[in-house]
């Protein structure tokens, strides 16, 4: 399960995400890990002050989505280094190959 399967404190992300891009997903977008740590931030710093333990529950669904996409960012950057190496790899064999046609 990710997290934008649950919700802690109501539904009106979870409405929205049926046809379109939830909120959070167009922060890490435009602000990356700031927005997030932002927020994780303001639900510990509040949550004796106001909502209690929901506030933590917040806190800790945002560090949970930030960890999922930092996951994904790590793979996909992952990716993106395994194949760059195996175009290296082709790349310098044909040079081999093209240095040995012109020997």
């Amino acid at each position: 399960m990710n997290a934008n399967d649950t919700q802690v404190g109501g539904s009106h992300y979870k409405d929205v995400s049926k046809g379109g891009e939830q909120h959070w997903d167009m922060m890490w977008r435009l602000y990356r890990e700031a927005w997030f740590v932002g927020c994780i931030t303001k639900y510990i710093l509040r949550y004796r002050k106001k909502n209690g333990i929901e506030d933590l529950n917040k806190a800790k669904h945002y560090l949970e989505k930030l960890i999922e996409l930092e996951r994904k960012e790590l793979e996909v950057k992952t990716f993106q280094l395994s194949s760059y190496q195996d175009n290296l790899r082709i790349g310098s064999s044909q040079v081999k190959t093209n240095i040995e046609e012109i020997s």
